[in-house]
């Protein structure tokens, strides 16, 4: 093996396979091969040499070159991936340790076992394992969930949302459980593109609280009548190995809304009305919903809705029809709403 120093390195073998050490890294080293045979007759025999070839040692995993793999070269990996910056074609060779040809959460998690041998890996898991991970919203508190379902072990996880900037603000993701061993970051190169990584630095696994693992804080700034979608994108998940799981998002879509702050019963428009009128009211929360109409004599004509309906600003209409599909009588009727412990009633006008 010749260096740029016209060093040379020897090694013989018995085998196929033989192993020089080189020293230092960075450095390229050419080499070529020969076959030597010691005979009886004509002594010893060489053939011609191989083709040169060259070729660049190097520390998996180190991203700064110092020979060295530590904490420096994770935290430059994760900048990779938030794309706060971008890898050389070197610094890529080094860090793609699973060689996936692909920077992710799992060559972060694999180069945290380069540093701490790999105290982390279990054997006996699942490899097989899918990880469930749903993109919920809370609205009752204002924040994004990010739940995994997995039997094994999560060892670090990115994501990307995708959002409306213009109708919607998120806040500092954070963990459900504070682990000082987890390192949660996030970038947002572009509007409405919040990039998300986060990591066991210390070689264990994550915890979540039951299945959420990550909150985000979320701020609406639409109108009552505007309605958005946060999409999850780019899922990868590191197992108990290190290596990427297979993932399937089973919300991979949430929709967020104004949320009114209380229960609240309008008065229908028009009033009075001929055939149709709209009954708009307001959940403050999750609730059993039933919408009826009545005659002046207290019999329900009419259910309009009934079920669970989530938190917002909701309408129905009442087209003068009773439960059978017959035209109701003129007059005056009321419509009542039961939502949880809220009840209302109020008065309306049919006229034909």
């Amino acid at each position: 093996v010749d260096t740029d120093d016209n060093e040379s390195l020897v090694a013989t073998t018995t085998d196929t396979f033989a192993t020089v050490t080189a020293s230092p890294n960075y450095f390229e080293y050419c080499y070529h091969v020969r076959a030597q045979w010691n005979t009886d007759s004509y002594g010893v025999l060489e053939s011609r040499p191989s083709n040169i070839a060259c070729a660049v040692p190097y520390a998996v995993g180190d991203a700064d070159f110092d020979s060295d793999t530590d904490i420096q070269d994770v935290l430059a990996v994760v900048d990779f991936i938030l794309e706060e910056e971008y890898p050389s074609d070197d610094q890529f060779r080094n860090c793609d340790v699973n060689m996936d040809e692909a920077i992710n959460i799992a060559d972060v998690i694999m180069i945290v076992d380069i540093i701490y041998g790999g105290a982390a890996r279990k054997a006996g898991f699942d490899p097989s394992a899918v990880a469930f991970v749903d993109l919920l919203t809370d609205l009752n508190v204002s924040e994004l969930l990010i739940n995994i379902d997995y039997t094994e072990d999560v060892r670090g996880m990115q994501f990307d949302l995708e959002y409306d900037p213009a109708l919607v603000k998120l806040g500092i993701p954070r963990l459900s459980v504070f682990q000082d061993q987890v390192m949660i970051t996030h970038s947002e190169k572009e509007a409405g593109n919040l990039k998300v990584v986060f990591a066991n630095l210390k070689g264990g696994s994550i915890e979540g609280s039951d299945f959420t693992f990550i909150t985000i804080p979320i701020e609406f700034e639409g109108e009552r009548q505007d309605v958005s979608h946060i999409g999850l994108e780019h899922i990868a998940l590191a197992g108990p190995d290190g290596e990427l799981v297979d993932v399937v998002a089973r919300s991979a879509s949430t929709e967020v809304k104004l949320i009114p702050g209380q229960f609240v019963l309008h008065q229908n428009y028009p009033n009075p009305f001929n055939p149709k009128t709209e009954i708009r009211f307001d959940l403050p929360e999750v609730a059993k919903v039933e919408i009826a109409i009545f005659n002046l004599m207290g019999q329900k004509i009419r259910i309009l809705s009934s079920g669970d309906l989530t938190p917002g600003y909701h309408s129905v209409h009442w087209d003068g029809t009773n439960d059978l599909g017959a035209l109701a009588a003129t007059g005056m009727y009321f419509y009542t709403i039961s939502a949880g412990d809220f009840r209302a009633t109020k008065k309306m006008l049919f006229l034909k």
